[in-house]
């Protein structure tokens, strides 16, 4: 079945590229194969990824979730405006013409993603079967210790430098602001506290994990430590009063991959979507209520009604949804009156995210403010240069800026290739580095889609720096 399925997605690709080149104005027969095609793709991947023994009811994993972020965030208001719940004048599109561009382009981006991870599923898999054995690393006492303490003291600069903000409603925290804040400590108390939940949590599992523990999540949470749940719980309250969902979703799905991977749970399709929905619905909630309001405490969250009637078939992601609004507007100015950046864009995102790096290459970076990021980038091509709030980013919108509909298809084949790659290490691997990497992107898979392909970089690089350091405590 996986050269079949690849073949169906190359022909996807190559159907989706015929009509985006000759559809120039909105068609409704267009938008209905779009949304055909993309169903044909997604059907292709689940068939493929049934019919893999080793993954056999086993649906926690970083491909499955992406791509349902992905759905979300690329065809949910496509199929709306398919099913005439929304009209072409929505405001998430920038133009009629723009319509069924962006979506024959999500489409293309969806099967390239398909069949790099068909290739890369497969690769995996014939290096299981050659039995790699890797020396198992050792996770001293000592280096869990230092760890956990280390995020108590992130976890206490974070309130420090936050807690008057956030308590007045004014805290605002996204890619934006950490590109604005990059260098500064109090970035780095934020960044550094989801670092170390990261860390600790895959060398947690890690040990579980080899030591063959087949224990509860109740027994799980508590090995991790009180003093560690304790002052999480206690960040995720004060990230809760500011609306921002983010770390609450990657520490969720931090917390859901490794117990998965320590103890071999598996869940799933139907449970995990229900999941998913469920965590939709309050996210959305809580996006929705501090976007129009400055409600702070949980019972004004949970009393808040919200009289706007969604016209969404799916209103739990609606919110989530929004983000679609940046590829709409990048497709409709992009080439037509602004030109792409040719890789630049994504070396100044690269710059900002990894530490310290954008002081090292200032000649990267332009005079105009709104082009060092492509979440202010995207935000410029909405709302002008004078902006009121960051509009952020999506994917597909951070891979056009670049290299427009050929970017979006070698880019999106490669990161297919390479979430199967760590979907792989996740679950046979021996490597700590390759786990904490899978982690970090298991834990922003959902989120990835309406963000920069660089994001999980903030992460990644601290984080492997700090695994690399158990080498001091080795025994």
């Amino acid at each position: 079945m996986k050269p079949v399925s690849i073949v169906l997605n190359i022909l996807v690709i190559v159907i989706a590229l015929f009509l985006w080149i000759f559809t120039i104005n909105y068609s409704e027969v267009v938008l209905q194969i779009t949304i055909a095609l993309a169903l044909v793709s997604l059907l292709s991947f689940l068939i493929v990824n049934k019919n893999i023994p080793q993954f056999k009811g086993q649906c926690l994993r970083i491909s499955y979730v992406f791509l349902a972020g992905f759905f979300i965030v690329f065809f949910q208001y496509n199929v709306d405006l398919a099913f005439h719940n929304i009209t072409i004048t929505n405001e998430v599109f920038a133009s009629t013409s723009s319509i069924c561009s962006s979506a024959l382009l999500s489409v293309m981006g969806l099967s390239s993603f398909n069949i790099g991870n068909t290739i890369g599923l497969n690769i995996g898999l014939k290096q299981k079967e050659r039995k790699r054995e890797n020396d198992i690393p050792v996770i001293s006492p000592e280096f869990l210790k230092i760890q956990k303490l280390l995020f108590i003291v992130f976890v206490i600069l974070y309130l420090y430098y936050n807690t008057n903000i956030i308590l007045s409603g004014g805290f605002v925290y996204n890619e934006e602001t950490m590109a604005e804040l990059a260098g500064s400590l109090s970035n780095y108390s934020v960044v550094m506290v989801q670092v170390l939940v990261f860390t600790i949590l895959s060398c947690n599992a890690f040990i579980i994990k080899v030591a063959g523990m087949h224990i509860s999540f109740w027994k799980y949470f508590k090995a991790n430590g009180l003093f560690f749940n304790t002052m999480l719980i206690l960040y995720l309250m004060f990230v809760f009063m500011t609306g921002d969902r983010g770390p609450i979703l990657t520490t969720a799905l931090a917390y859901s991959i490794t117990y998965a991977v320590a103890c071999e749970r598996k869940i799933s399709l139907v449970p995990l979507l229900a999941i998913m929905l469920g965590g939709g619905m309050v996210f959305s909630l809580i996006g929705d209520v501090r976007k129009q309001t400055n409600l702070l405490t949980v019972h004004e969250m949970i009393s808040y009604n919200n009289s706007d009637e969604s016209e969404s078939f799916l209103p739990a992601t609606q919110e989530l949804a929004g983000s679609y609004n940046t590829f709409t507007y990048t497709v409709d100015r992009i080439p037509s009156t602004h030109t792409y950046f040719y890789g630049l864009m994504q070396l100044r995102n690269i710059g900002y995210s990894v530490p310290f790096l954008y002081r090292f290459i200032p000649f990267v970076y332009s005079s105009k403010e709104y082009e060092n990021s492509s979440t202010s980038y995207c935000t410029y091509l909405i709302q002008g240069l004078n902006r009121t709030y960051g509009n952020g980013a999506s994917l597909l919108a951070d891979i056009y800026l670049d290299f427009g509909a050929v970017g979006i298809i070698l880019i999106m084949i490669w990161l297919g290739f390479f979430v199967a790659r760590l979907d792989y290490e996740l679950f046979y691997g021996k490597s700590l580095y390759w786990m904490v990497v899978a982690v970090i992107c298991f834990s922003y898979s959902i989120y990835l889609s309406r963000a920069t392909l660089a994001t999980p970089l903030y992460y990644i690089v601290p984080s492997l720096i700090i695994i690399y350091s158990r080498k001091f405590f080795a025994k």
